[in-house]
């Protein structure tokens, strides 16, 4: 309450001594909400020194390692707070929010090999989850692993038929691998009102064209400029 009332000061003091007092089982507790408000005040050292020593209490606290880790990143020690972060993971985990952190760190920084590593981890975690199934298929189709990206999308496909999003990625994977056939089945099943539309009627047109059938190319494009005149 008093670190709502941005009474900071006040707030450190109260956890302070609620982490000091005998025969508290989870001191740590304490020490985290107290670097989380020196972290607020922008205070970094000793949010840090807070933070650290939560962790010396249990190490285990994913809390504590998390907020270490933005803390780190926000005071420009990026490659220590990944180190710190990969370090927790092979010791505690494997842990769905660490896994998350890691996975976007790497995926920012165009490491796919790495970012579809701990993606896996957090899938495993949510088997429902569309989103890091979607990311996993973009990572794939950036490694030119092209039959696990389709395979991928596939399965993605028979949870969300309507996507119009991987309708289009799909027809981009087949295209690669040389399906022409499979990639303009999905392509024209983009729907007109879709962002992905125009670029996949113009592929879809392409592919007729490639194959020799110029009046099914005409046919695509003529819908395609009736609905988009522009």
């Amino acid at each position: 309450i008093l670190a709502e009332q941005k009474k900071y000061d006040e707030a450190a003091d109260q956890l302070l001594r609620v982490a000091t007092r005998p025969g508290n089982p989870n001191p740590h507790q304490a020490y985290y909400y107290m670097g989380r408000i020196r972290v607020e005040q922008g205070k970094f050292p000793e949010a840090e020194k807070n933070l650290t020593k939560a962790m010396s209490m249990k190490p285990q606290h994913v809390e504590s390692a998390l907020a270490l880790y933005e803390l780190m990143r926000k005071t420009g020690r990026e490659a220590e707070a990944v180190r710190m972060l990969s370090s927790y993971q092979e010791k505690f985990g494997p842990n769905k929010e660490v896994a998350k952190e890691l996975g976007q760190f790497f995926l920012e920084k165009e490491d796919y090999n790495k970012a579809e590593e701990h993606l896996q981890v957090v899938e495993s975690f949510e088997r429902d989850n569309l989103n890091v199934k979607m990311k996993i298929a973009l990572i794939l189709i950036e490694k030119k692993e092209y039959k696990r990206a389709a395979n991928r999308l596939e399965e993605i496909l028979l949870v969300a038929p309507e996507s119009d999003k991987i309708r289009f990625y799909l027809g981009a994977v087949y295209e690669e691998l040389g399906h022409s056939r499979a990639a303009i089945k999905n392509y024209r099943q983009v729907p007109v009102d879709s962002q992905y539309y125009v670029e996949a009627m113009i592929h879809a047109a392409h592919l007729y064209r490639q194959s020799g059938d110029l009046p099914e190319a005409q046919k695509v494009m003529e819908a395609a400029i009736k609905t988009k005149e522009d």
